[in-house]
């Protein structure tokens, strides 16, 4: 429950969310730094993936002023070990279900049932590339947007309003706003136009809420870690058409609604969260 997550001051939640976005656009690791990440990369045939390192370092720093500077625990952030079995199983029951779907596809379709091509590159490159966007890109924005700003929004609004949905609904908003907006500069390097951007933008917002309404209806962050590295990058095994932008949201957006609904009904009450 809310109550029982520790608050932070605003200027912790400020220092949080700059700190993200200045790391985010202009950390650049020094020339020996990359030939090691490099080295590692091309050792493993890709299983050590490029981003790990600059999403590690982030979450070190914001964690660091997280629980230095803010006084916060791990479980204040939804983090908890207890929470990475029941993590992993439901990112099997989403992966799962994608290749049945895209089964059931090749098989509607008539041609023949190959692999993906994704994987021509090795299973190594393709593994890698899914471990360092859920373990870590994913990992250090969720940490970061629903772990701690939303839970933080929300807590502060209600002291503020006295009137929980109200804030809760209002820390989704701005959490998901500048979840959104986080991700600019990565629009800008990819050469999207200015008249552009709000699709692309609004999209971040709605992957935001999706990734919001899986951690609230879990309680558990790494819920939504798995469910963003499977957007980012989803594994597909077979070689079929299904838009995984749009299947992967409502697999897990399904799949969530279940679990909550079977605990909902064990315990004979709402599930805890926040």
């Amino acid at each position: 429950m809310l109550v029982t997550r520790r608050t932070t001051s605003w200027v912790v939640i400020i220092v949080v969310v700059a700190s993200t976005y200045l790391m985010t656009c202009f950390l650049r690791f020094p020339e020996p730094v990359k030939q090691a990440v490099t080295a590692l990369f091309e050792g493993t045939g890709g299983l050590f993936s490029t981003k790990l390192p600059r999403s590690w370092l982030t979450i070190a720093v914001v964690g660091g002023i997280m629980a230095w500077a803010g006084g916060l625990r791990a479980r204040d952030v939804g983090l908890r070990w207890a929470g990475v079995v029941p993590a992993l199983l439901f990112a099997i029951a989403i992966w799962g279900t994608l290749q049945v779907c895209l089964l059931l596809t090749a098989i509607s379709d008539g041609g023949p049932i190959t692999l993906h091509p994704s994987w021509s590159a090795g299973w190594r490159h393709q593994v890698g590339d899914a471990l360092g966007n859920t373990w870590g890109v994913a990992l250090y924005e969720e940490i970061v947007f629903r772990g701690f700003l939303l839970t933080q929004l929300t807590l502060k609004l209600t002291e503020r309003l006295r009137r929980p949905r109200l804030a809760l609904a209002l820390a989704l908003v701005i959490a998901q706003a500048l979840f959104a907006l986080a991700h600019i500069h990565a629009y800008i390097r990819h050469d999207v136009p200015l008249w552009d951007m709000p699709l692309p933008l609004g999209t971040s917002f709605f992957f935001g809420l999706l990734f919001a309404f899986v951690f609230l209806l879990s309680g558990n962050l790494l819920f939504a870690v798995v469910t963003h590295g499977l957007l980012n990058v989803p594994l597909p095994m077979i070689d079929a058409f299904f838009p995984d932008w749009f299947s992967i949201p409502l697999i897990a957006a399904g799949w969530m609604t279940v679990a909550w609904l079977v605990g909902r009904r064990q315990r004979g009450k709402d599930p805890q969260h926040l």
